[in-house]
């Protein structure tokens, strides 16, 4: 009996645990599919936000685009709509087909009181029966486009909609004097001096002025250095000097002042040198050029660097016996009395050491370079950026700010007064944070950490930002003002006061006794506020060069990377089908001149930046990271989580490393840039999937994978990790490399004149008839060959000004107007949108959902093949239920770029 009842309960008890178990598990399932449904919520918002922004992209391009102006002149309101068979053409009357699935537009636009045009685009994403929508507008002129021969086109624009002049460097010397970079050109404001600001006038300017004329006259500047009294920039690789020159510190082998500008001697130990920078003192200038520093002007403090003491009135080269020989200076900076460098990711200083500014923890004047810090704790890291100040240096090393030397008003940050012979650690809120820049004044400091400036030290005109004029030991935030939320690129610390740039724009606080501010007045700011236009600076204006440079779905336009067919943030999200600036969204970019996109990286004055999935999901700065840190980049390519770039003539790699496509000694991962060993004076590097192609002194180097002959030395099968020589004895006259193109399972390089390639040539992409080559085979195209590029299965070439193509030919990526392969090069037919235009570039796309081209004729993107890449506003592979791709077999014109950073989102 007392068993049935114990089993009784046991029967009660499992249909108890079973009943909570079910309950669990009903949650559990809730909870999952409420998870599931708000992950795909998100991915619709998402998905509806960029149909809308490629939405106002296409509805712009339709109005900038010539044959379609007239017709589009609005008196009441029009509509279009992405799934239009000829997009600009189809403005009203047209619905959404049932069934649609997948991301997609429609766009509204309405003439309003203002004489412009409103585009209000409605992004919407279905999934089954769920849609999301977003609406994002913007407003362009109800008039034409004038178009001004031969590349450029100037829209005129309303003034809310105008460009801004762009900003890139601000500098302060340890007085009251500022210049800046401004569009290529430099400018200067506050305490005159004799030529100080450029000009004959010896006093003040409450704004900015431009210094031209002289040798600078239709130069770009790139950076500019002010000293005491006279300063110098940077323009078109040459250094050009103004102001005081009692001391040679001008460069020009005298010693007269000059009002105007002149050029510093460019003979003798600069000769031929390819300047990268220049860095005023307070009477002294150096420059480093091709990895070594050179010098002139006052020496009595050893701060030229020599081993003389003897001042120089023309440039000299710093010796190299105190440490620096066989190493490459990558980083330069002048204090007063001090110079210092950063070479191979250590600090090295010489000059005055009065203050103990050297760093090597002795009283004693250095006539050459020593190393800061043998010992301590920045002894073993490694120095990414550096600063002189007037009696004290900082350095940024492992994330963290170290200063050393004079503290008399606690610039060094440590939380005290006293001086400091070796580096110490910057405290206070610093502290934990990630510092990536340090800027060291006449007697306070500022540096950039997480996108906030810290200051500290003297403050008795509020030089801090932070609000009052209390003197700070330890770092105060700034407060950032009107700079709040926008990307801060530079900054420069004076007396008293201190300069930023900001979205490429200029702002300063501090004291104003002799205009510094270039607020337009004479009154001190204890906060940030933005320095005045430039006289003269283009405010009204927008124009763009379309397609200065092209690279797969990416175009270079107007100093704006653009991309199709590809995420343009940080975040992957829908393919756009019409061009979108690059880096708009997360403002990482900003206005930075960019010269060159490679798959999902561009170079932004000499930064690599790269973006999307496999790099972290967001836009991260390369050029700060590993080899790559305070090198200038000229060439960045990305495929399929791996890139390269090239600096200073050596090649750096990271990313994922299958067969060994890094090129740097095995099979690991590599997470920051790491220099690719044996190949040196690098000018052209390309990769796709598993396999890496460069050019290093003229010759052809490919490592990676090798299924199919790729790396041209007559090897078949086994990956390399290292760079391999491709055979040069097939080379006609043994001419040298000039570029070099990789695709899938092929490779073409233009050797001078001459076009040869190998690897696979199972679809004619070589170019030849027969089977594989192992080693370069010539290809004939009856013309001087200036570049080419390789795709999927294909390969296209420019050749005395004609394009040509060959290989697989299943979506129109020949442009032949066929579907057919060829295996040999086959002229890209000339139609009206081509005819008489002049052909400068091709870019072959790999991807290997669809094929298609594009090149750069007279100025312009022209594309053919799979239409999804095509960036002409058409869907291509539809989501509307047949799933057809759509090809176009002959060139068609991109639609026009359109630069969306001020588009609105409602």
């Amino acid at each position: 009996m007392v068993g049935e009842k114990q089993q009784g309960y046991v029967l009660v008890s499992v249909i108890v645990f079973a009943t909570i178990l079910m309950a669990v598990a009903s949650v559990l399932l809730q909870y999952i599919s409420a998870t599931s449904s708000s992950l795909r919520e998100v991915e619709q918002i998402t998905g509806a936000r960029n149909a809308a922004r490629s939405g106002v992209i296409a509805g712009t391009g339709c109005f900038s685009d010539g044959p379609f102006v007239e017709q589009l002149q609005i008196h009441g309101s029009v509509t279009l709509h992405s799934l239009a068979p000829n997009l600009c053409r189809s403005w009203g009357g047209v619905s959404v087909p049932p069934g649609t699935v997948g991301d997609y537009f429609t766009m509204e636009a309405r003439a309003n009181r203002g004489g412009q045009v409103e585009l209000s685009a409605t992004g919407m994403s279905q999934i089954g029966s769920l849609r999301r929508s977003t609406v994002m507008r913007a407003n362009i002129p109800n008039q034409p486009m004038v178009v001004t021969p031969p590349l450029q086109q100037t829209v005129t624009v309303p003034t809310s909609a105008a460009r801004q002049s762009v900003t890139t460097s601000v500098k302060t010397n340890f007085s009251a004097t500022n210049c800046m970079v401004n569009d290529g050109q430099a400018y200067c404001w506050g305490a005159g001096g004799p030529g100080l600001l450029g000009n004959s006038s010896s006093g003040i300017s409450n704004r900015p002025l431009q210094v031209n004329g002289g040798p600078l006259a239709g130069k770009t500047v790139e950076n500019i250095t002010i000293g005491d009294n006279h300063a110098c920039a940077l323009a078109s690789g040459q250094i050009i000097c103004w102001g005081g020159n009692s001391n040679g510190q001008l460069g020009n082998g005298g010693t007269s002042w000059m009002a105007g500008v002149t050029a510093v001697t460019s003979g003798g130990v600069l000769k031929n040198k390819k300047i990268i920078a220049v860095q005023a003192g307070s009477r002294h200038t150096c420059a480093l050029a091709d990895g070594r520093v050179y010098c002139w002007g006052d020496n009595a403090d050893g701060q030229l660097g020599d081993g003389t003491g003897v001042g120089q009135r023309e440039p000299i080269a710093v010796s190299e016996a105190g440490g620096l020989h066989d190493k490459e200076v990558t980083r330069l900076v002048a204090g007063a009395r001090h110079s210092c460098v950063i070479a191979d990711g250590q600090a090295y200083c010489w000059g005055s050491n009065d203050h103990q500014q050297i760093g090597d923890n002795t009283w004693e004047r250095r006539h050459v370079p020593v190393r800061v810090a043998e010992t301590g704790v920045m002894s073993d890291k490694v120095v990414t950026d550096i600063s002189a100040g007037d009696d004290y240096t900082c350095a940024v090393a492992s994330n963290k700010a170290y200063c050393w030397g004079g503290n008399n008003n606690g610039q060094l940050g440590n939380g005290n007064t006293s001086w400091q012979g070796r580096p110490s650690v910057v405290g206070g809120v610093l502290s934990g944070k990630k510092v990536t820049r340090v800027w060291a004044g006449r007697a306070h400091t500022c540096a950039l950490a997480e996108g906030r400036i810290y200051c500290w030290g003297f403050n008795s005109y509020g030089q801090l930002g932070n609000g009052n004029t209390s003197q700070q030991v330890l770092p105060v935030e700034a407060n950032l003002g009107p700079m709040e939320g926008k990307m801060i690129t530079d900054v420069s610390v004076g007396r008293e006061h201190t300069c930023a740039v900001a979205d490429y724009r200029t702002y300063c606080w501090g004291g104003n006794g002799s205009g510094q501010l270039g607020s337009g007045n004479n009154n001190p700011n204890k906060t940030p506020a933005q320095v005045q236009d430039p006289a003269g600076s283009s405010r009204y204006t927008y124009s763009h060069n379309q397609g200065n440079t092209l690279h797969r779905n990416c175009a270079v336009a107007g100093a704006t990377a653009y991309c199709w067919n590809r995420p343009v943030d940080g975040y992957q999200g829908v393919n756009y089908r019409v061009p979108l600036t690059v880096g708009v969204s997360s403002g990482i970019l900003g206005r930075q001149a960019v010269t060159q996109v490679g798959g999902n990286c561009v170079i932004a004055v000499g930064r690599v930046y790269c973006w999307g999935e496999r790099w972290r999901n967001r836009l991260l700065d390369y050029s700060v990271r590993g080899s790559l840190a305070g090198k200038v980049a000229t060439k960045v390519v990305e495929d399929d989580g791996a890139a390269c770039a090239i600096a200073d003539g050596q090649l750096h790699c990271w990313g994922r490393n299958f067969a060994g496509r890094l090129g740097v000694g095995g099979f690991t991962d590599r997470y920051e840039p790491t220099l690719v060993p044996g190949l040196n004076n690098v000018t052209d590097v390309d990769r796709f999937i598993h396999t890496t192609c460069a050019i290093a002194d003229g010759r052809t180097y490919c490592w990676g994978d090798n299924p199919a002959g790729m790396l041209g030395n007559g090897s078949v099968g086994n990956p390399t990790p290292t760079p391999a020589a491709v055979d040069k004895r097939p080379i006609k006259d043994g001419r040298v490399a000039t570029q070099v193109s990789v695709g899938r399972d092929s490779v073409c390089a233009v050797y001078e004149v001459d076009l040869y390639c190998w690897g696979s040539n199972s679809q004619g992409q070589l170019g030849v008839s027969g089977p594989n080559q192992s080693i370069p085979a010539r290809v004939e195209l009856g013309g001087t060959v200036t570049q080419v590029s390789t795709g999927e299965r294909y390969a296209c070439a420019v050749a005395s000004n004609k394009a040509y193509c060959w290989g697989s030919n299943n979506t129109g990526q020949l442009g032949d107007g066929t579907l057919a392969n060829r295996n040999q090069p086959t002229e890209v037919i000339v139609n009206e949108h081509t005819k008489g235009k002049t052909i400068t570039q091709i870019s072959t796309f790999k991807d290997s959902e669809g094929y298609s081209t594009c090149a750069v004729m007279a100025g312009r993107v022209y594309c053919w093949g799979f239409n999804g890449r095509a960036g002409n506003g058409t869907l291509g592979k539809l989501s509307t239920g047949d799933a057809t791709k759509d090809t176009i077999t002959q060139p068609a014109p991109l639609l026009p770029i359109f630069d969306v950073s001020r588009m609105v989102r409602y």
